[in-house]
């Protein structure tokens, strides 16, 4: 664990904010404000201000503190309850169905009644595993959405193996869905204590249940501490203020283990002690530093901890379960990978296929992925930038208009990976290499899919990173390992399409361009293909039988330049000028 290192600004800000005594608190508020504006504050340092701003009014209410301090805790307050009205109902329907606790920014203020004190970002919501699927289908019922485009069968089928939670939102409502309470060995047992020892309490006239103090003390430690940002942890110190000197030591020592956080625990006391708060926490300190002695080299053995597997098998996503799992346990050998697809079919089972032909996919998509993933696919990012590849082998299971020789185009994003090189196989037969090394560009890759290597009118592609850095990954910080091509586009492509548009020297390099992506010609050809889709003039009697458009476009550069509708501009003009269309 690196250090948590605090500014002395930041320092004065903590002692403003959690000191009982009123002129130490005035005392290092003054020195905060001496040294900067409120206007010129950081984000970790404003985050703090409402926190400063309740506890000077209750040790000091006379104090007269900045208009604009009140005025960030009043729209606090406000925005507070806004997340609350909009999700208590929601949270009560859940409860219905299965126990649902509430955690973090709402448990905070329902317990401590501290709604202009502490910001929250979203409304965090714990359910249990063999939940999800029924409390996400409520959630999408009720209006609420799963962010960034994630799809409930992606949700429950992929993230959910390799996530904790997800964010569904609803107006101006956002509830962070967990489904469970860490990752790695002790899972199970974290997961079995929440449940055991949450506490019961009223929100919104609702009864709601909460993390015990104790567990939400370590939970709010991970968060800030260990997974969060800096801003995170200084909001940390500010919870742990109110948490810690309710906790009972023989409760949270045993809880912080399991979490792994004792090096955590022991700078968070230090800090606290530093700003005056060690008398609150004192109760903690001697059985902190007692864990924290070097164990015995030999400790007495301890029964095994059962826990759920952090990475199963993706069953759901394979047609042949059984079969992939022979294949896997025999080393991945691609001569036994194309008898078992010649004898089975494809090994992939993606959760919504369509037997549809498509020539472009947008693989940033998760209804894409959803279409013509198998296993190894990760989420869609948050900025809508690429669909990661995250296992040993990661799928896609391409439908074809026909069997024949084939070029497919595959697009990866700009992103730093660990895994050095990932080796491409078509049908169980090895196709190239994407080398990553450390950053990628966004890169155009050619996959050459012969004749031969087709079973039916699909292709099946494998991506296997080589080597592969995610083997053995337990947690969140194991995850990073398992990356390893950020994906975006796959555009498939007839040899014989390729053939008849290159054999034709009327726009020698417009075709290559528009296939890699080049501006402008990718938006015209975009736009025209949209003008193709929705034209009123296809199947006119004065077109040709066997017109294709695109072909007529792509022959002349005058007509791709002007985005003409091929269909209207045929019949309007190009018949009369004998344009080409074949």
């Amino acid at each position: 664990m690196t250090a948590l290192e605090i500014s002395e600004r930041e320092r004065l800000l903590l002692g403003a904010a959690l000191r009982s005594d009123a002129g130490a608190a005035i005392g290092d508020w003054e020195g905060w404000a001496s040294q900067i504006a409120l206007e010129d504050a950081p984000y970790p340092e404003l985050r703090l201000l409402t926190a400063v701003y309740a506890n000077l009014s209750r040790v000091a209410p006379s104090y007269e503190l900045p208009r604009k301090l009140k005025g960030k805790a009043r729209a606090t307050f406000i925005q507070n309850h806004l997340f609350a009205q909009a999700s208590v109902p929601v949270i009560e329907e859940l409860a219905k169905q299965c126990p649902v606790i509430i955690a973090k920014g709402l448990a905070m203020c329902a317990r401590f009644d501290s709604w202009s004190a502490r910001s929250m970002g979203d409304v965090d919501i714990h359910v249990p595993f063999s939940g999800l699927a029924a409390a996400a289908q409520l959630l999408v019922r009720d209006g609420w959405l799963p962010k960034y485009g994630m799809t409930l069968d992606s949700l429950v089928n992929r993230a959910a193996h390799r996530r904790d939670s997800w964010n569904f939102t609803k107006g101006a409502g956002d509830i962070d869905l967990h489904w469970r309470a860490t990752s790695g060995t002790s899972e199970s047992w974290l997961t079995q204590s929440m449940w055991d020892s949450a506490e019961q309490h009223v929100c919104y006239g609702r009864k709601v249940l909460l993390q015990s103090p104790e567990f939400a003390a370590a939970t709010i430690i991970a968060h800030g501490f260990k997974y969060g940002t800096h801003g995170d942890a200084m909001q940390t110190i500010i919870d742990a203020g109110a948490l810690l000197p309710i906790c009972k030591a023989e409760l949270l020592l045993p809880l912080v283990q399991r979490f792994g956080l004792l090096p955590c625990m022991q700078q968070l006391l230090t800090i606290m002690e530093d700003v005056g708060q060690s008398q609150p926490v004192s109760h903690l300190a001697a059985p902190v530093a007692e864990a924290a002695k070097p164990q015995p080299t030999e400790p007495t053995a301890s029964p095994a901890i059962p826990r759920t597997t952090r990475f199963p098998p993706e069953t759901p996503l394979l047609s042949h379960p059984l079969a992939y799992r022979l294949w896997e346990s025999r080393g991945r050998k691609p001569r036994l990978e194309r008898l078992l697809l010649r004898a089975l079919g494809p090994f992939s089972k993606p959760l919504a296929p369509s037997q549809s032909f498509t020539d472009d996919y947008d693989l940033r998509d998760c209804n894409v992925i959803d279409r013509i993933g198998g296993p190894g696919w990760g989420w869609p990012e948050p900025e809508h930038t690429c669909f990661w590849t995250d296992r040993a082998d990661a799928r896609l299971l391409i439908p074809l208009q026909r069997i024949g020789d084939h070029v497919l185009l595959f697009s990866s994003a700009e992103k730093w990976s660990p895994n050095p090189g990932v080796d491409v196989f078509v049908n169980g037969s090895h196709a190239t290499r994407i080398e990553v090394g450390g950053r990628l560009s966004e890169l155009l890759h050619t996959i050459v899919v012969p004749k031969g290597l087709l079973f039916g009118p699909w292709v099946e592609l494998s991506f296997r990173p080589s080597p592969y850095r995610g083997t053995g990954a337990e947690t969140p910080e194991d995850y990073a390992f398992m990356r390893s091509l950020p994906a975006r586009r796959l555009q498939v492509l007839e040899v014989a399409d390729i053939n008849a548009l290159f054999s034709r020297q009327h726009i020698p390099d417009v075709h290559l361009k528009i296939l890699t992506g080049e501006e402008p010609y990718a938006s015209q050809f975009a736009r025209i293909k949209a003008k193709v889709e929705s034209s009123p003039f296809r199947g006119h009697a004065d077109l040709p039988a066997g017109f294709d458009p695109y072909r007529y476009v792509l022959l002349y550069a005058d007509l791709l330049a002007a985005e003409i509708d091929p269909y209207e501009h045929y019949i309007a003009h190009g018949k009369k000028e004998n344009r080409n269309w074949r």
